[in-house]
């Protein structure tokens, strides 16, 4: 059963929130990985003894298919309750080993660590990131997201910007062009305002969820799309006080 975003979820140990929708769920996605080595061979590093992210050679994307939010819950297609967890890619901007766009780093995350899903963090401000370079920056991104689908995990579409509200325009045809591109793929979530900072989410953070929102939805109908909340993602009882209306 699919849910409005004003049915909300909640961080550990906080109340409802309409707009974290995944905060629960996705505890194990790491907001600001570390960027491993340059010298890296990620695939004579591999074992593979951890199975395709689970333990028995099922891909994750495979077990779970296409999710949605139920309550506060992250579900999958047959209605358990999933857990995704995985690493975040470095703001791809600044990746300097490349893991997450090459296709054996990847699959170590998921052989090796048992992950089923990565985060492919587009940088947006800095110099090199995508308001500079946004060519290079969506080919970056979609080297992630096209390693992803094609081992079985699921992956996070990060906008990856604290100012994210100052560049709405560009954040919505972004989205869009990603929706039109993948939407069609269970694999794919969306996440359009990393972590805002302290700004008000009645007149800065949530109108901005609704433009990008709806934009994604016109194209996207189903895929799960994150939500960020005033202070780094804290204070979620600001939205679920005053939720983002729409279907998760």
């Amino acid at each position: 059963m699919r849910h409005q975003f004003s049915h909300g979820s909640r961080s550990h140990g906080g109340p409802p929130a309409a707009t974290t929708v995944l905060v629960a769920a996705l505890a194990g996605v790491v907001s600001c990985a570390k960027s491993p080595p340059t010298a890296i061979d990620w695939g004579a590093m591999g074992t593979g003894m951890g199975g395709a992210g689970g333990g028995d050679g099922v891909m994750p994307v495979q077990r779970h298919g296409q999710l949605s939010v139920s309550g506060p819950d992250l579900v999958d297609e047959h209605g358990a309750v999933v857990q995704l967890k995985g690493p975040s890619s470095m703001w791809l901007n600044w990746e300097a080993s490349g893991f997450a766009k090459n296709p054996a780093g990847v699959q170590f995350v998921r052989d090796d660590w048992n992950g089923s899903v990565i985060r492919a963090s587009m940088g947006i401000e800095p110099a090199g990131a995508f308001l500079t370079d946004p060519d290079k920056a969506k080919a970056d991104v979609r080297a992630v997201i096209d390693n992803a689908i094609a081992l079985g995990m699921y992956v996070i579409i990060d906008w990856h910007d604290h100012h994210a509200h100052l560049h709405q325009e560009q954040a919505v045809a972004f989205f869009t062009e990603m929706a039109m591109e993948y939407g069609d793929t269970p694999n794919v979530l969306y996440e359009p305002f990393n972590e805002p900072e302290s700004v008000s989410w009645t007149t800065v953070i949530r109108p901005y969820h609704e433009a990008v929102v709806a934009a994604i939805r016109a194209v996207d109908p189903d895929n799960v799309i994150i939500l960020g909340t005033p202070v780094w993602s804290q204070n979620v009882d600001e939205a679920a006080g005053s939720p983002v209306v729409g279907m998760n």
